[in-house]
């Protein structure tokens, strides 16, 4: 897919944005036309779709579609300090500055 793509070369290689990831949480990019079991277990529609899940394996979001560079790192920021304890990710995202 074509946004898969994108965030592929643009946010996932950004040595930034993985140093900040590679702290905090793990990636697991999954193939979902191939594995339609997790599509459905996600409820996943389109492509990319980004799910955060915690260390305990709670879900605590998905993101549809491409997040730039700048967004991943406010998601990263967001798991982080933890705030989906009190705030949902659109919550989160429309307040940052």
């Amino acid at each position: 897919c074509p946004y898969c793509d994108l965030m592929e070369s643009e946010t996932f290689r950004d040595s930034p944005t993985m140093s900040s990831l590679n702290e905090i949480a793990l990636l697991a990019k999954i193939d979902g036309e191939r594995r339609r079991d997790l599509s459905r277990l996600y409820l996943v529609h389109g492509f990319p779709t980004t799910w955060l899940i915690d260390e305990k394996g709670s879900r605590i979001g998905q993101i549809p579609g491409y997040i730039s560079r700048k967004d991943f790192q406010s998601l990263l920021t967001y798991l982080k300090g933890r705030h989906y304890r009190s705030l949902s990710i659109k919550e989160y995202m429309a307040k940052r500055p």
